[in-house]
């Protein structure tokens, strides 16, 4: 029987005890700018062909996805985000982050902020804020010409209280398409709905909500007229 080299054996080992291994785990990409983000993608910074498309996540909003981690035992890879970012000016800039995107077995999370600082153009270096500009103002009213009231009315993160029959309620809001969200009070008790949704531009934007404009139960995702909500 041939004998094998003993450097043969250890190297064998020591191969087999390094295996690569492949597990899940997710990621959670936090949005708290005042700016939406597009074309959101997480790759590890070994591999940037394999990408992980978090798609487009508005302003204070998140996205989360599972991801593969692939570690030799405990240790933690890196990996970077890059997206596209549009400007108060119309322009859509190319974004990505340094290597900023710690990755282990267990649930991991990146937020971005308005003052994170990221890589545009010509490899410059600045915060979100400073490459996206102030965004503009825009404003909402929100017309309840309904027979009915609504309470904690909200778009955007933005409260409008309580709007009810035949009222009306205006506050500033950031540019963008969200739903409208409202308590409608029923013969017992309220019920959640959000609109279909609605986009504001800058400047003055309004919305008249009549008796027949379809909402959707959040609860039960069920779709149907305010009147008939209210008479089931």
């Amino acid at each position: 029987m041939r004998n094998i080299p003993f450097v043969t054996i250890l190297f064998i080992f020591i191969l087999i005890g390094c295996e690569e291994e492949q597990t899940n785990t997710t990621l959670t990409i936090i949005n708290n700018t005042d700016y939406a983000i597009m074309n959101v993608i997480f790759n590890y910074d070994w591999d940037p062909h394999r990408t992980f498309d978090f798609g487009t996540i508005n302003r204070k909003e998140s996205s989360t996805r599972e991801i593969y981690e692939y570690s030799f035992k405990d240790l933690d890879y890196i990996g970077g985000i890059s997206f596209n970012l549009l400007s108060t000016d119309g322009k859509t800039i190319s974004c990505k982050t340094g290597r900023d995107v710690r990755i282990n077995k267990n649930k991991n999370q990146f937020t971005f902020t308005n003052n994170t600082i990221v890589n545009h153009s010509n490899n410059k270096s600045d915060t979100i804020k400073d490459i996206a500009g102030t965004p503009k103002t825009s404003t909402l009213t929100i017309n309840n010409m309904t027979d009915y009231n609504f309470s904690n009315v909200e778009y955007d993160s933005v409260i409008f209280g309580n709007i009810n029959s035949g009222r009306d309620s205006k506050k500033n809001v950031s540019s963008g398409t969200k739903f409208i969200y409202f308590d409608l009070q029923l013969k017992n008790g309220y019920v959640r709905c959000r609109t279909e949704p609605f986009t504001c531009i800058d400047g003055d934007n309004n919305i008249i909500i009549i008796n027949n404009t379809v909402v959707t139960i959040t609860g039960s995702g069920t779709s149907d007229t305010i009147i008939n909500i209210y008479n089931q």
